[in-house]
């Protein structure tokens, strides 16, 4: 197996502090042929206010599957999140050793409940 290219990386600008409850809803189509394995990721980030330094990084989903064409709705339990925190969609796929890199994600109708 080989990974095909680097992840598609979308970072939100920074957020206001949530309450414990928050969650994102969307959907994601990681269209990618057969024998290919799509992984999406979910990660909170938090970075020290102007310097950037990386203060903590929380995986919140981790989606790993042999996939298709179809567009999924997953609900991703952010939980609280510190002022100025960002959530990190990143994603990628996998191919047998002989097969041409190809791969597509695409991200749709986010929302944000109980933040």
């Amino acid at each position: 197996m080989k990974d095909t290219s680097a992840p598609a990386v979308l970072i939100t600008s920074a957020l206001g502090s949530t309450k414990s409850g928050c969650k994102m809803l969307f959907r994601y189509r990681n269209y990618v042929p057969t024998n290919y394995i799509g992984t999406f990721n979910i990660t909170v980030v938090h970075q020290q206010g102007t310097t950037g330094n990386l203060l903590n990084e929380r995986q919140v989903l981790h989606i790993h599957e042999l996939t298709g064409n179809q567009w999924v709705t997953q609900l991703a339990n952010l939980g609280e999140l510190a002022d100025g925190s960002q959530i990190r969609l990143s994603g990628y796929t996998v191919t047998f050793q002989n097969d041409p890199p190809y791969g597509d994600i695409e991200i749709d109708e986010i929302k944000f409940y109980d933040c």
